[in-house]
């Protein structure tokens, strides 16, 4: 029902695979229509189904002095980091 009112789906993934990585300024997401964040939990993730049917897969890169053992980050902590990175379209 979201998808034929218009709204995209956005999720974010540990996985680098057939996602983009929220680094860079210019690179961040422009969102020009209304978007569903769709976040995780700590343990699984996103399904694969859901991170198929999505528009846009997104991860936050992790520093290299972070041990590899950590891949996650606490589900809301990734909210708000992808959050305050997107952009709209216009801004």
């Amino acid at each position: 029902m979201a998808r034929e009112s218009g709204w995209k789906v956005m999720c974010a993934t540990t996985s680098t695979w057939g996602s983009a990585p929220l680094v860079a300024a210019d690179d961040l997401p422009r969102l020009s229509a209304p978007t569903i964040l769709v976040i995780g939990n700590e343990e699984t993730g996103v399904s694969d189904e859901i991170l198929k049917l999505s528009d846009t897969n997104v991860h936050i890169p992790a520093r290299a002095d972070i041990p590899s053992h950590i891949d996650s980050l606490n589900a809301g902590v990734a909210a708000g980091v992808v959050m305050a990175a997107i952009r709209f379209e216009g801004e």
